[in-house]
């Protein structure tokens, strides 16, 4: 059985709009996962050095193991995505929708619409998500350094900075 050309583009736009609704959840996953990441850093402060920097670095691994499976997931179904996006692209084209209907008139489409489907707004998910890392890696690092300071300066050492 063959699809016609009007089933075969709906069918393309709903794949393409699961992947990207798929993208948006994956991404809303990972901000929870470095909030809860942040919130447990600032829970273990004041239980103790070692839980002090337990937690950062519990919360960095934690966070860090999300970052590259969902950055991961994110490229591969990109791929799939860019690959979609040229099918739909030849469906406009096969409708003649980048071509002018009469001299004087603009085509349907605009040239840019070519574009449709690259992958700009996993682009965007992609930075997202590691500034949502980096985020929470920064953060982990100024509670751990604070930690050994204040253990440094109860040890006697001089831990101030010129």
């Amino acid at each position: 059985m063959s699809l016609s050309s009007a089933d075969l583009y709906r069918e393309l736009m709903a794949e393409m709009r699961w992947r990207r609704d798929t993208e948006f959840k994956l991404l809303t996953v990972h901000i929870a996962v470095s909030s809860a990441a942040v919130a447990l850093v600032t829970q273990a402060q004041g239980k103790g050095a070692g839980l002090e920097i337990l937690a950062p670095v519990t919360a960095v691994a934690l966070v860090t193991t999300s970052w590259l499976a969902i950055r991961s997931k994110v490229i591969s179904e990109n791929k799939i995505y860019q690959y979609l996006g040229a099918r739909v692209v030849r469906i406009w084209e096969e409708a003649k929708l980048f071509t002018a209907a009469a001299e004087g008139v603009p085509p349907f489409l605009e040239e840019r619409s070519r574009r449709f489907g690259t992958g700009a707004g996993s682009k965007l998910t992609l930075r997202s998500l590691f500034l949502a890392w980096l985020a929470t890696v920064l953060f982990a690092s100024i509670v751990v350094l604070r930690t050994l300071l204040g253990l440094a300066a109860e040890a006697g050492y001089d831990c101030d900075f010129p």
